[in-house]
């Protein structure tokens, strides 16, 4: 909020005319954000455009940006946890890659909350990614992922106990 307060401030263009245009954000995702405003909650219904129907993944990482662009801590609290919610069950039914560019290209790399909460679960499914040509794509070209991906994949899978092979065992000892 302490954005739109200085905007508004007599100093700025926007003070003099009450208003602040938010040139770049998707008139979606702005009715989404005013929604938040009033009630504390966005729908995740919202529509990017009027061919295709907004994922809850891709609507919950929009979300986010637009409360760290206009320092919204509250909106990031609240689209990272339904981002995290959404994973759960959506991974595999909205193109990953665009998720993955989205987090990474429009967050810092200090901003770990989305990217922290999307990792264990490309972990747990790892062996389906390996495969998918896309998603290796990805790995190839963006840099800051390919290395968080490497440091997540080099821990065992969520509930597997990792063994040593013997033969190595039997050098340590």
């Amino acid at each position: 909020m302490e954005v739109f307060k200085k905007q508004l401030d007599h100093f700025f263009q926007e003070g003099e005319t009450s208003t602040v245009e938010l040139k770049d954000v998707d008139p979606l995702l702005i009715d989404q954000l005013i929604s938040c405003f009033y009630t504390f909650q966005y729908s995740g219904l919202a529509r990017f455009s009027k061919d295709r129907e907004h994922q809850p993944l891709a609507l919950n990482v929009e979300m986010y940006i637009i409360g760290d662009r206009y320092q919204l801590s509250g909106l990031k609290v609240l689209a990272k946890s339904k981002f995290s919610a959404a994973l759960l069950h959506c991974w595999d039914k909205e193109p990953l890659t665009g998720i993955i560019r989205n987090i990474y290209g429009n967050t810092v790399s200090t901003d770990r909350a989305l990217r922290d909460a999307l990792l264990p679960i490309l972990q747990e499914h790892r062996q389906t990614l390996r495969v998918n040509e896309e998603f290796k794509e990805v790995v190839r070209t963006v840099g800051d992922f390919a290395v968080d991906l490497m440091d997540a994949w080099g821990a065992p899978a969520p509930g597997v106990v990792a063994v040593m092979p013997a033969k190595k065992r039997a050098k340590i000892e």
